[in-house]
C-alpha cells in the first residue's frame, strides 16, 4: 500500500489494545459485524457528534465502557467544544490505552496553549512508544516557547518516540517557534536511522520560513541525493530552497532522480533556471514521462528570456500531452513573437476537443499583455473555460494597468449575475486593490450577490463576497459558522464492510482505495452515495500540484463547485501519508463532493482535512494522471 508507514498504525494498534481490554464490551465477530456502528450506542455517540450536539456527548467521557469513551475521545476531535477539553485532559489518564491514545490526538487538535498541563501531565506517566509519540506531537501542536524547548531537549527512548518528538517540532515551527539554535538539533535527526524521524526532520527545515540553511547545505544536498525513501529525499529537496548556492545539486537531481516527485520538487526550486544547464534540464523536462516533471518545468519558462530557447521548444505545445506545457510555451511564445504565438495557440485549440486543456491553456495567458480580448471572450463561456479565462483577466489586471476597466466591468456582471465561479474569482481579486474608483459601486454589487448563495455548498463563494466587500467598506468580516443541511445515512454506514473498496477509472489506469469507514463514516458514506449515483463519472481532475495533491469531484470542473450540501469534517490520529484520500474543504465541517489524493507525505495537512481512504494500488495511474483528465467512474465494492 502506498502510504506512510505510520498511516494505519492507529487502527492496527487500537485493535490489538481492544483485543487485551477486559472491559471491552463483547460483540459478535468480524464475520457478523460489517464495522463498530453495529452497535447502537456506538452510532448515538458518533450521530451526537456528527450533529454536533455536545449536551448529548458529553455524558459518554466518564461511561464505564471503554469502548464508549474512546469514541467520545475520537469523536471530540473532530468536535472541539470548548466544553469538552477538560473531559479531554481527564481522558489522558484513562487506565485503558486506546483511550489515552485517542484523547491525546483530541488533545492536540485543539492547538490551544491550555492543553499543554493536561499533556505535560501525560507524558511524566506515559510509557507506550505510540501513546508517547501522539502526546509529543500534540504538546508541538499547542506549543508556547517553553514548550517547544522541552520538545527540543527531549530525550526518546524508542524509534517511534523519537519520530513524535519531531513531528511535536514540525508542529512547533508550523506556529513560528523554531529558533536558530533548534536548527542543529532537527539536522542530527535527518541521518537517523528511522525513516519517519528523517522524515519529520526534513519537513520541518522544508516548511520554516524563518532561517538560511546554508551552514547546513552539504546535510541537506546529502539526504536529497543519496536517502533511501523518496520521501525523504523529496523533502529535503524542497528544504534546499532555503540554501544559496543550491542550483548545481538541484540541476542534478532534477535530471538524474529516479522518482519524479523528486525531479519537479528540484526543477521548482531552481533558483536561476535561467542558465545552459537550467535550460538543458528544463527543455528535457518539458517531456519527461511524468506529468508532474513537465507541469513542473511549465511552471518555469517564464523565468527564461532567451527567445532562441523558446524557438527551439515551441513544437512541443503541439505534440504535448499535459496541457500546462502547451499553455506556458504558446504565452512565452506570444510574448517573443507574437505573429507565430498566436499561431501556435490557434494550432492547439483547433487540435484539441477538451474544454479541460482549453481551460489550462487560457489561464496561461495572464503575463500576456495582447491577451485582454481572448480572455474576454472566453469569459462569456460555461465553467470552466469561463473561470480560467476570469482567473487570467484577474491575474493580468494587476500586471497591466490598461486591463482595469474591462476587468472590472466583466466582474461587476458577475456579480450582478450571480455567476458562482466568477464571483469567488472576482472577489478574491478584489482585494488585491483592483476595485479603484468603483469601489463602493462594487461592494454593494457583492453584497447583493451574496443572497443567491445560501445553500451549505455556496458557503465558500458567499463567505469570499462578503469579505471582500467588508474590505472595501472598510469593515472587518466576521466568518459565518458553515450551515448544514445533510445528516449521516447510518444505514448505509452500517452496510459498509471493513474491506470495503472503491476503485477509480481513468484514462491512465485503475486506483483501488480501501475506505477507512470506522475513522471517517459520514465521509465514506457521502464518497460511497456521490459514487453509487455516478456523480463521479465524467468530471475531471481540475487541479493538480505535483509532489502534493491531485484533486478532483468538482461538477463544474473548476474547483468551485460542489453539493447542494455540506458534511461535517472526522479528524483522526490517521497521517497523510503518499496515496491518502481525503475531502476538500474551505474550513471545518464544510466537505461536500471534491476530494483529493495525496502524492507523498503532507503533515500540515494532519488533523486539519478528513482522511477516508488509502490507496492500495493503482499509485502509479496517479502519476500519470494530467489536468483535466476526466473520472470515467467509480465504483463501489462495500
Amino acid at each position: 500500500m502506498h502510504v506512510n508507514a505510520n498511516l494505519l498504525l492507529p487502527i492496527f494498534y487500537c485493535s490489538l489494545l481492544i483485543a487485551s481490554c477486559s472491559t471491552r464490551p463483547v460483540e459478535p465477530s468480524d464475520a457478523e459485524t460489517p464495522n463498530a456502528f453495529s452497535d447502537p450506542i456506538v452510532i448515538e455517540i458518533y450521530d451526537a457528534a456528527d450533529r454536533r450536539d455536545f449536551d448529548a456527548l458529553a455524558p459518554f467521557a466518564t461511561h464505564d465502557v471503554a469502548a464508549y469513551r474512546m469514541a467520545y475521545a475520537r469523536c471530540m476531535a473532530s468536535v472541539l467544544h470548548p466544553d469538552g477539553a477538560e473531559s479531554i485532559g481527564k481522558l489522558l489518564n484513562d487506565p485503558i490505552p486506546y483511550v489515552r491514545l485517542h484523547a491525546s490526538f483530541a488533545a492536540g487538535q485543539y492547538r490551544d496553549t491550555s492543553m499543554l498541563r493536561h499533556l505535560e501531565g501525560a507524558i511524566k506517566k506515559a510509557s507506550i512508544p505510540e501513546i508517547k509519540a501522539e502526546l509529543l506531537e500534540a504538546i508541538g501542536k499547542c506549543a508556547t516557547p517553553n514548550a517547544m524547548n522541552f520538545l527540543i531537549m527531549h530525550t526518546p527512548s524508542t524509534a517511534t518516540e523519537e519520530a513524535g518528538k519531531m513531528w511535536g517540532i514540525y508542529h512547533g515551527a508550523i506556529k513560528g517557534l523554531l529558533e536558530q539554535n533548534h536548527l542543529r538539533i532537527v539536522i542530527a535527526h535527518i541521518t537517523s536511522e528511522e525513516e519517519e524521524t528523517r522524515l519529520a526532520a526534513a519537513h520541518v527545515l522544508g516548511r520554516q520560513n524563518t532561517f538560511a540553511l546554508d551552514e547546513y547545505i552539504s546535510e541537506i544536498a546529502n539526504a536529497a541525493q543519496s536517502d533511501p525513501s523518496a520521501e525523504v529525499r523529496l523533502a529535503s529537496t524542497i528544504a534546499l530552497r532555503h540554501c544559496t548556492n543550491r542550483d548545481e545539486t538541484l540541476i542534478d537531481l532534477a535530471g538524474m532522480d529516479l522518482d519524479p516527485r523528486v525531479r519537479a520538487a528540484a526543477i521548482i526550486a531552481i533558483e536561476y533556471p535561467d542558465t545552459p544547464r537550467g535550460r538543458a534540464v528544463i527543455s528535457t523536462a518539458l517531456e519527461d514521462g511524468s506529468p508532474w516533471v513537465a507541469m513542473s518545468a511549465a511552471k518555469r519558462i517564464n523565468e527564461i528570456y532567451t527567445a532562441s530557447f523558446i524557438a527551439e521548444i515551441s513544437s512541443i505545445a503541439l505534440t504535448a500531452q499535459v496541457p500546462e506545457v502547451k499553455g506556458a510555451i504558446i504565452a512565452k511564445q506570444i510574448q517573443t513573437n507574437a505573429t507565430e504565438g498566436w499561431q501556435r495557440y490557434s494550432d492547439v485549440l483547433t487540435r484539441s476537443s477538451s474544454l479541460n486543456e482549453w481551460a489550462v491553456v487560457l489561464q496561461s495567458l495572464a503575463n500576456t499583455e495582447t491577451a485582454l480580448d481572448t480572455l474576454l471572450y472566453y469569459c462569456q463561456m460555461e465553467p470552466p473555460v469561463s473561470s480560467a479565462a476570469a482567473a487570467a483577466l484577474s491575474s493580468g489586471a494587476a500586471i497591466f494597468p490598461a486591463w482595469a476597466p474591462a476587468f472590472r466591468q466583466l466582474a461587476l456582471n458577475a456579480f450582478n449575475s450571480s455567476n458562482l465561479s466568477q464571483c469567488a474569482i472576482f472577489a478574491e481579486a478584489m482585494t488585491l486593490d483592483l476595485a479603484g474608483n468603483d469601489a463602493t459601486v462594487i461592494a454593494t454589487a457583492m453584497m447583493n450577490a451574496t443572497k443567491d448563495f445560501n445553500t451549505p455548498g455556496t458557503i465558500e463563494v458567499k463567505s469570499a463576497l462578503l469579505a471582500a466587500a467588508a474590505a472595501l467598506q472598510g469593515r472587518v468580516h466576521t466568518p459565518e459558522p458553515p450551515g448544514y443541511n445533510h445528516s449521516m445515512d447510518w444505514d448505509l454506514v452500517r452496510l459498509i464492510t471493513r474491506d470495503a473498496i472503491a476503485r477509480v477509472y481513468t484514462k491512465a489506469g485503475t486506483i483501488d482505495l480501501a475506505l477507512l469507514v470506522e475513522d471517517a463514516p459520514g465521509s465514506v458514506a457521502n464518497f460511497i452515495a456521490l459514487a453509487e449515483s455516478k456523480f463521479y463519472d465524467g468530471l475531471s481532475f481540475h487541479r493538480i500540484v505535483p509532489g502534493f495533491v491531485t484533486q478532483g469531484g468538482c461538477p463544474q470542473g473548476d474547483g468551485y463547485g460542489s453539493t447542494p450540501y455540506s458534511i461535517r469534517s472526522e479528524f483522526s490520529p490517521l497521517h497523510y501519508g503518499t496515496g491518502v484520500a481525503g475531502f476538500a474543504s474551505s474550513g471545518k465541517d464544510t466537505e461536500g463532493s471534491q476530494w483529493f489524493l495525496t502524492h507523498a507525505p503532507a503533515p500540515h495537512l494532519n488533523g486539519r482535512y478528513t482522511i477516508f481512504g488509502a490507496i492500495t494500488s493503482g499509485f502509479e495511474t496517479l502519476t500519470m494522471i494530467h489536468s483535466g483528465m476526466t473520472i470515467d467512474s467509480v465504483r463501489v465494492r462495500r
